[in-house]
């Protein structure tokens, strides 16, 4: 994992990386409103990624995927939950993209399904 920058050189558990995106994106972070706004303004021309986080459905955060797996770290403002996905099913040998997208839909899915509970009272 050490040619890719980022991926491999943290060593985090899911409810770390939970506690990690919620710091983040809410009032217990040490960046200021205005920059944490910052990061999640999407520049003209993308789709879907700000400074380094994703805005998807609602959720605001981001995923990872290399050979093996593929993790979401995500917080959901509306409800104040964040949710953390390890799924390491992921194979690349095929190089064909079309089964990460699918997978990818199917997390996301989970991940709305987890929310709703979760909003239940």
């Amino acid at each position: 994992m050490s040619s890719n920058i980022g991926a491999g050189n943290i060593i985090a558990t899911p409810k770390e990386m939970a506690r990690w995106i919620h710091a983040l994106l809410t009032d217990e972070s040490i960046l200021s409103p205005q920059q944490r706004e910052r990061m999640k303004q999407i520049p003209q021309g993308n789709n879907a990624y700000a400074l380094g986080l994703s805005k998807i459905d609602g959720w605001i955060g981001h995923t990872g995927a290399h050979p093996g797996y593929m993790n979401f770290v995500q917080y959901h403002e509306e409800s104040n939950i964040s949710l953390v996905l390890v799924a390491p099913f992921i194979d690349y040998n095929e190089g064909d993209m079309e089964h990460v997208a699918a997978a990818s839909a199917v997390l996301l899915a989970i991940m709305e399904d987890a929310r709703d509970l979760l909003s239940q009272d």
